[in-house]
């Protein structure tokens, strides 16, 4: 089983986020250090982590001496999600399971990208054009649809 949760505003309570945790993670396997994997593009500050800082679009590894430390941190992101109506915020995982599932490189051979997405409201297709207006090491600054946003490279799949 993949050792994993992904936050967002399905988790609707601190006691669904409890039990989220105690689903995918045992008691005895703290003190243990995850990865936290930021999925939006602003920053998030946990102070539940001594402030721990994950910039957009970034991850950190993160230690927890126990599993009530997760809970919290979970149920706080799960709070976050649900305010600003976000599916997935954030993905807690195990370090080494975040370092096999590397997405395979973007293609940057065309400066302008079109993907299809699905509305889940009425079930419509919609064709989004994305435009890469600057590439710079790992970030690309992209504009779709009038926004402009940065994207870590290889972090969309």
């Amino acid at each position: 089983m993949t050792k994993k949760i992904d936050i967002g505003a399905s988790i609707s309570s601190r006691k669904d986020a409890s039990s989220t945790v105690e689903s995918i993670f045992n008691v005895n396997e703290f003190p243990c250090t995850l990865t936290i994997e930021n999925h939006t593009v602003t920053r998030l500050i946990l102070p539940e982590l001594k402030a721990l800082d994950i910039k957009g679009m970034g991850s950190k590894d993160a230690h927890f001496s126990d599993i009530g430390l997760l809970k919290r941190v979970v149920s706080s992101l799960a709070q976050i999600s649900r305010l600003n109506g976000f599916e997935c915020m954030a993905t807690v995982r195990i370090p080494s399971i975040a370092e096999e599932a590397k997405p395979q490189d973007l293609e940057t051979d065309s400066q302008n990208q079109t993907a299809e997405t699905q509305n889940p409201i009425n079930d419509v297709s919609t064709e989004i054009t994305a435009i890469i207006v600057e590439e710079n090491g790992n970030v690309l600054l992209v504009e779709a649809n009038g926004y402009q946003f940065e994207i870590k490279k290889n972090s969309i799949t």
